[in-house]
């Protein structure tokens, strides 16, 4: 781990930022030329002005929009009014208890908590519990009618230790997991950022693939919480700015443009999301797979002509990308005279991500269904994460990592 560190230290002082009033070096390597564009204030990409890791909110989906969400706390307590920090209630220690709302207030088991948007906070941290799992930091406990949504608020590379070993197998390369904690920082703070540039309030990320995945302390580890360490404050930039750090399981052989794949993401079309060729997942398990679908099943599962009323005749792909995932699918069936199109994307999901793997794939007739025979698992924007596990086992470091999967990005200390 000491290698990201050295490799950072060797370029340090190429850029140089003044943070109200103290100045701060940056650790930076770069392939890209010219200073940093003109952007507004509030846009995600700008670099925010940080000393310390930023507080950020993770919408918890055991607790979104719930009847109840069952809480504990393993020592001292309190409730406290999360916009003026007001003391509600406080205990020494809190047993498995119903978090519930009612009328847009709070209550917890039978008491209610005298407001609608509460913050627990517990005494040690990493003693609070939602249902079985363990979470660092405090909850805020936001009631809307009779429904409960919780968020956990902790800083930054607290919840990188979570995220990390929910995200790739903790006994990859230290490289591997290196470039995956700077990556996975970098997305955090971009989302953070896009969601308060659109004045939402209540969370910045959720702990899904919405989001990135994230358990609490479940799989935090001595390990995880020692790669964060040894990343603490880095992210990747481009021109200046912060980007989003997209990054899938298994490219299948080439990284695309993350335009084509995401559409929905409205990511932006720079450099470093552009996608290129990728020589290093061939050995993933999933670098190759097949599924067949029926085609009753395909037009139920689009919608088409109801639930089992129609079944589909031919599934053509329109468009494709660099790397051969498809990004325009035309769908035709039975019973409807025009063909339906969608984006790669839009089927992927309509079909099950787990089992159309990805959207790079071929279309073959077989009888009653249709079969799918393809590479890959994920959407193939950013960083491969097996190939980035290849790469660490073939011994190149984080920033080699990095430099590969996200071209012309550099990489930046945002905080000691």
């Amino acid at each position: 781990m000491g290698e990201f560190i050295v490799a950072l230290a060797r370029i340090a002082g190429r850029l140089i930022l003044v943070f109200a009033g103290v100045t701060a070096a940056f650790a930076l390597y770069s392939c890209t030329r010219g200073g940093p564009p003109r952007r507004p204030p509030d846009s995600p990409a700008t670099i925010p002005l940080l000393t310390s890791p930023p507080i950020i909110g993770v919408r918890l989906s055991a607790g979104t929009d719930a009847s109840q969400v069952v809480l504990s706390v393993a020592g001292p307590y309190e409730f406290r009014r999360h916009d003026t920090g007001e003391v509600l209630s406080r205990g020494e220690s809190l047993p498995a208890s119903g978090l519930t709302a009612r009328e847009g207030a709070c209550l917890i088991g039978t008491t209610p908590l005298r407001g609608g948007d509460v913050d627990c906070v517990p005494g040690k941290d990493g003693t609070l519990r939602v249902g079985e799992t363990a979470y660092r930091g405090s909850l805020r406990c936001i009631a809307i009618g009779n429904r409960i949504t919780v968020v956990n608020r902790l800083d930054l590379e607290q919840y990188l230790a979570g995220v990390l070993g929910s995200e790739a197998p903790l006994d990859w390369p230290d490289a591997s997991l290196e470039a995956q904690c700077v990556a996975a920082r970098s997305y955090a703070l971009w989302q953070m950022r896009s969601a308060r540039s659109r004045g939402a309030d209540q969370a910045d990320l959720t702990d899904d693939v919405s989001s990135q995945v994230y358990l609490g302390m479940r799989n935090e580890t001595d390990r995880s919480r020692a790669i964060v360490a040894a990343t603490r404050g880095a992210v990747c930039v481009f021109n200046g700015g912060l980007f989003p750090t997209f990054y899938s399981n298994t490219c299948g052989g080439h990284t695309e443009p993350a335009f084509l794949v995401l559409p929905n993401d409205r990511p932006p079309d720079i450099a470093p999301l552009m996608g290129r060729p990728c020589e290093f997942c061939e050995l993933s398990p999933r670098y190759s797979w097949s599924e067949s679908f029926p085609r009753k099943e395909i037009a139920s599962r689009l919608g088409a002509g109801g639930l089992s009323a129609d079944e589909v005749t031919q599934v053509r792909i329109l468009e494709k990308a660099p790397g051969g995932h498809a990004v325009k699918i035309g769908v035709a069936t039975r019973k409807q005279s025009t063909e339906r199109v969608m984006t790669g994307l839009e089927f992927r999901l309509a079909l099950g991500a787990r089992k159309l793997m990805s959207t790079k794939f071929e279309v073959a007739p077989a009888g009653d269904s249709i079969r799918f025979t393809g590479n890959g698992w994920g959407h193939a924007a950013g960083m491969c994460q097996m190939g980035a596990f290849r790469m660490g086992k073939s011994g190149f470091d984080s920033l080699a990592i990095l430099k590969y999967y996200y071209p012309g990005a550099e990489v930046v200390r945002l905080y000691e």
